[in-house]
């Protein structure tokens, strides 16, 4: 695990180098390593070269003195066998030599020890036997065939040959030199010192040599990055890279440089769009400004036509309050209570979406209310399909895709004529009871039909002292908290029984701050209109 641990430092190390030390490196670790088996192979080869001529001087040796020695063995002259083998004494490296015969069971005839004086001193092998046991070797390892032939051993500290004495085809005997390494070993010395000397030229050249040719590399790659760090810090898409190659680095530098030109391009046409864009962005903030005022003006002027409580207190038979708080700046929900000789007509309606247009649609709706009012149309279905025919009218003179839904209550004395398309009418009696009218059938879209008389039934509604009606926008139905649940109908009307012995001001702020609290810190995504009427009084019947 450790040397995987190495590696992988070693190979996060390297990528974290520059391309220069790469490239280096690269350079440095491939020559060296080639180099190093060169010379380790080098090295090999020599000493195996050395030994094979250290064994060949010694068998030769050998044959020398085995040739000398042939008569000596023939007539057991041990005289002239232990001069012959003394002659080895002019190499200081030999530092023993027997010389066996084989008529006298191998025993030693000769011997030569370096440093011995007497001539004829056996030396510590008197037999073959000994020599064998002497080097650790078998017996067998040394035969009269092999011995002819000629074997030679490396120990620990010497060469020890050994070979066979022939005349005329006649085996006479053995003969044995061991001879020290000193020799070898200086010329080994010698030659991995010179193997040394070549390594660290050769591995001096590389290094010159790669720190040349790296250059090649990453000269061009650094006048690249240089270019490219410019442009970053200057923004200046003009500047290019020069190109010293036409080789791939150079078609990168070429590439880079058309990318520039593009950019160059495209930074010009940008700087055009920019100073469009900002023409525009003048001009924009110019309309929002006038919009605004517009929506401005639109908002009071919608605040304006709402009633107001002063309007309200005349009314002695109803305890009525309205309560609008728009979404946007401007909303489209439309609530009013307008009222002549006795008569009331309360409307209240929901125009799609929000803004401007829905806000003028509202405004038109209460301009048209107010007109058919002062013209005194009893009729409430006429009342209904004229306000849709004129809405109908400047919704398609405006291109406008607006409409809205809309519910008028005809008041008079106790009595109540219900009519119009919108939400649940919740109808409240003495002690909180609630009464809910389903709407949908008493009329139609306004604003989408330029006739919806077909469509427009009416619905009666009489009420007590105690007794009131409720209406409302499905901005509080469908008010939404942090989970989208939604308040809903059920919801609104136990708000509205658990407090209708109150007065309607005290009901209209229960029901309000209860949708508050269940939309928390969620956006207000639609407009919230109600509307509570509440008879105070014992209605007066006309007869």
């Amino acid at each position: 695990m450790s040397i995987i641990r190495f590696f992988r430092n070693l190979s996060i190390f390297f990528r974290n180098l520059s391309i220069k030390n790469k490239l280096f490196t690269i350079i440095l670790l491939i020559s060296g390593s080639v180099l190093l088996l060169a010379s380790a192979a080098f090295i090999v080869k020599d000493i195996f070269m050395l030994r094979q001529n250290m064994v060949t001087n010694l068998f030769v040796l050998t044959d020398v003195i085995g040739i000398s020695s042939a008569a000596g063995l023939l007539f057991d002259d041990r005289k002239s066998m232990e001069e012959n083998v003394e002659f080895l004494g002019a190499d200081p490296h030999i530092q023993l030599a027997y010389m066996f015969s084989k008529e006298e069971a191998n025993l030693t005839v000769a011997a030569y020890i370096k440093g011995e004086r007497d001539l004829f001193a056996k030396g510590p092998d008197a037999t073959y036997e000994d020599f064998l046991k002497r080097h650790g070797l078998p017996a067998e390892i040394i035969t009269e065939e092999s011995s002819l032939k000629g074997q030679f051993f490396f120990l620990k500290d010497r060469l020890v040959i050994f070979k066979g004495i022939v005349f005329q085809n006649e085996f006479l005997g053995f003969i044995s030199i061991e001879s020290d390494l000193e020799t070898l070993n200086e010329n080994l010395i010698i030659v991995s010192k010179l193997t040394a000397v070549i390594f660290l030229i050769s591995l001096l050249l590389i290094l010159l040599l790669a720190s040349s040719l790296q250059r090649i590399v990453t000269t061009p790659l650094y006048m690249l990055l240089n270019t490219m760090r410019a442009v970053s810090e200057k923004q200046n898409y003009a500047l290019r890279s020069q190109k010293t190659a036409d080789d791939e680095l150079g078609k990168l530098i070429d590439e880079f440089n058309n990318m520039l030109s593009q950019i160059e391009k495209r930074d010009t046409a940008l700087g055009q769009a920019n100073e469009q864009i900002n023409l525009l962005n003048q001009r924009l903030k110019a309309e929002n400004l006038r919009m605004s005022a517009e929506l401005e003006i639109t908002q009071r002027i919608q605040k304006m036509v709402l009633p107001n409580p002063e309007e309200l207190e005349p009314i002695q038979d109803l305890d009525i309050v309205g309560f609008m708080e728009p979404a946007d700046e401007v909303g489209g929900d439309y609530y009013d209570v307008l009222q002549k000789d006795g008569r009331i007509i309360c409307g209240i309606g929901d125009v799609t979406g929000h803004g401007l247009e829905s806000g003028v649609l509202m405004l038109m709706v209460q301009m048209a209310i107010r007109t058919l009012l002062a013209y005194n149309v009893k009729d409430l279905k006429t009342f209904l399909n004229a306000v849709n025919e004129a809405i109908y009218d400047n919704i398609n003179r405006m291109g406008s895709d607006k409409h809205m839904t809309l519910s008028l209550l005809d008041y008079q004395q106790g009595k109540v004529c219900l009519t119009g398309q919108h939400e649940d009418v919740i109808i409240v009696r003495k002690g909180g009871f609630i009464e809910r009218v389903d709407t949908i059938d008493l009329g139609f879209i306004v604003g989408l039909k330029l006739d919806i008389s077909p469509f427009i039934d009416e619905y009666p509604i009489e009420l007590q002292i105690g007794d009131g009606i409720v209406l409302y926008t499905d901005g509080i139905t469908e008010a939404q908290n942090s989970e989208d649940e939604q308040y809903g109908i059920d919801r609104l009307c136990d708000v509205i029984s658990l407090h209708w012995d109150q007065c309607a001001l005290n009901i209209q702020q229960a029901i309000i701050e209860d949708v508050r609290r269940h939309i928390g810190n969620q956006k207000q995504h639609d407009d919230i209109t109600l509307l509570i009427l509440k008879q105070i009084v014992e209605p007066v019947l006309i007869k």
